[in-house]
C-alpha cells in the first residue's frame, strides 16, 4: 500500500532493520510505511540487494527530521552490536557470552582451560 504523497527517507538492509526504524519513527509521531519488505523473500527471480531492500518511506514534510531519527537509532544499533560482540570469548558447550580474562562459562561449567589430572 503506497502513498504516493510519501518519499524514500532509507533503504534497509533487511527486513528486521526497517520494522526497528520504522517503529522507531512511530514512535517519533512520524508516520512510516516499509515498502517492498516481500521482495526478500524471493529468491531466483528477483536479485538480492539494492534493488530489493525494504525501502522507508514518509511525508515529504518529515523527511529531515526523520534522517535524524534514523541515523541516531543507526548509531544506537552499531554500539549496541559493538558492545554484544565486542572481544567477549563464547563458551563452545552453551554459546553464552564469557568475558575477556574468564575461562569457565559461568552458566554451564565449561572452561577453554586444560582440563585438571585426577
Amino acid at each position: 500500500m503506497k502513498d504516493d504523497n510519501f518519499i524514500e527517507v532509507y533503504r534497509a538492509k533487511n527486513n528486521p532493520q526497517a520494522l526497528v526504524l520504522r517503529h522507531a519513527l512511530d514512535d517519533a509521531g512520524i508516520r512510516a510505511m516499509v515498502e517492498g519488505e516481500l521482495l526478500q523473500g524471493a529468491v531466483g527471480e528477483l536479485p538480492i540487494g539494492w534493488a530489493t531492500a525494504p525501502r522507508i518511506l514518509v511525508a515529504p514534510a518529515d523527511f529531515a527530521r526523520a534522517r535524524q531519527i534514523i541515523a541516531a537509532t543507526d548509531q544506537a544499533e552499531a554500539a549496541l552490536d559493538e558492545k554484544e560482540t565486542g572481544d567477549n570469548a563464547v563458551c563452545l558447550a552453551c554459546g553464552g557470552r564469557m568475558p575477556d580474562g574468564v575461562s569457565v562459562c559461568a552458566a554451564c561449567g565449561w572452561s577453554y582451560g586444560q582440563p585438571e589430572a585426577e
